[in-house]
């Protein structure tokens, strides 16, 4: 059975004492703003990843292993997760807070699309250019596992506009980059930033913003728009 947002917040019979304690923050957010009429955003934020993480969650477990070794020790690799990268967070929040005639809501902050801890390494493994073998060990298996969760993004992207950028692939990129097991010539998180807030403002003179998509990563490119 596939759990979405729905099973995970609503259904009481498949509520977790997790689930419990989010329903409640929300409802007190939401006491909050009916008490003082001051703006107030629910955040459902599905499983972040990003630089500098420092909770022991798989991503940056995984990542560090691979910095040490060929394999990585694993628990149980099959569970599906909605995986998103700070920077689609970090959009998302803005929008909200961005929003005119918006005081209430409650949004969904995920990619609507699921991968297992296998594809992670799968990607990680493609990036790096080397076999990464996976050891799953009993003692790591979670007793109790929701093998599919993703979420339901219609409102967020409905109502906001909003819509992930970053794929995974570059996701991963970005954090390899960040602890120096990829060199890349771009960050290309960075440079879809400069392109989406080049192409709203179109603040600088002579660029021609209908180039840009063209231009990929290639920050020369970027440079002769720019001045050539």
């Amino acid at each position: 059975i596939k759990n979405r947002t729905r099973t995970v917040y609503m259904q009481k019979r498949n509520r977790t004492m997790l689930g419990e304690s989010k329903l409640f923050g929300e409802y007190l957010l939401k006491r909050f703003h009916r008490e003082t009429g001051i703006r107030s955003f629910v955040a459902r934020l599905f499983n972040g990843y990003g630089r500098r993480e420092t909770n022991p969650h798989v991503i940056p477990e995984i990542v560090n292993q691979v910095s040490k070794s060929d394999q990585v020790v694993l628990g149980n690799i099959a569970p599906k997760r909605d995986f998103i990268h700070t920077a689609d967070i970090s959009r998302a929040l803005r929008s909200m807070s961005g929003k005119d005639g918006l005081d209430l809501g409650t949004f969904n902050v995920g990619t609507g699309e699921e991968h297992s801890v296998v594809e992670i390494v799968n990607v990680i493994s493609e990036l790096l250019g080397k076999p990464i073998k996976i050891i799953c060990e009993e003692g790591r298996k979670r007793k109790l596992e929701r093998f599919h969760l993703s979420a339901d993004t219609s409102r967020i992207r409905s109502t906001l506009g909003w819509r992930p950028q970053v794929t995974l692939k570059d996701g991963f990129r970005d954090m390899l980059e960040s602890v120096g097991l990829y060199r890349g010539l771009f960050n290309h998180i960075i440079i879809k930033e400069v392109f989406s807030w080049i192409q709203k403002t179109g603040i600088s003179t002579g660029i021609n913003t209908q180039l840009l998509p063209k231009i990929g990563g290639n920050l020369m490119g970027i440079r002769a728009v720019c001045y050539g």
